[in-house]
Order: structure tokens, then sequence, then C-alpha cells
């Protein structure tokens, strides 16, 4: 089920979308289902969220998963390979990534706060 979702997200945004929440609702409930694959969980959430096509709402929704496992099963995600080594840069990489579409707002942003 998990593998195919990078598949659904590509062919069916709204369906991929819907089955993230799923995933989360599942995660915050019964977080044990993911304890034995959460590293096979981690790595379609860094496919997702290294697949530029994808929208900030997909992206955020992998996230939350994440963020829900990591605060009912810390020791194991602190404990993940996957999670230290590619999930935290990548979330990083999303934290600084700036849209330089909206340079003029930054600019004013910028002068706003000097």
């Amino acid at each position: 089920m998990i593998d195919s979702l990078v598949y659904v997200l590509k062919n069916d945004s709204e369906q991929g979308l819907s089955a993230l929440t799923t995933i989360n609702s599942l995660a915050e409930k019964h977080p044990k289902f993911f304890k034995n694959n959460s590293e096979l969980l981690i790595n379609i959430i860094c496919q997702i969220l290294n697949e530029s096509s994808f929208d900030n709402k997909i992206k955020t929704s992998a996230i939350e998963i994440i963020n829900t496992l990591s605060s009912s099963l810390p020791v194991c995600m602190r404990k993940s390979n996957s999670f230290n080594t590619t999930y935290i840069p990548i979330l990083f990489n999303l934290l600084l990534d700036i849209d330089y579409a909206k340079d003029n707002e930054l600019s004013i942003w910028s002068k706003s706060v000097s």
C-alpha cells in the first residue's frame, strides 16, 4: 500500500492527498503499526518531498506523518538511518527554499526589517 503512494500522487493528487491524510490518522491512532516499516515509510516520504511536481499541500501532509510518528515513536525514529541521513537534510532544504518568483515581496520585507 505504501509503496504505491508516489504513483497515486503523480496520477491523482486528490486521491493521493486523501491517502496521506488517512496514513496520518492511522499514525495518530496506531503508531506501532509503522514501527516495523518505519524505514520504508520514511523513504517514501522522502521521495514525495523530493518530487518537484508536488505542491506544498502534499508535502506538508507528508511531513505531518513523520511529525506524528516522531511524537509517538521517538526512539524508533531517532534510531532510523533514513530519518537522520535522508529526511532531516531534505526537511532543512525545504525550510530554506525561497521562491525567487516572489523576489519583489522578499525585497519589500527585507527593507521593512532593516
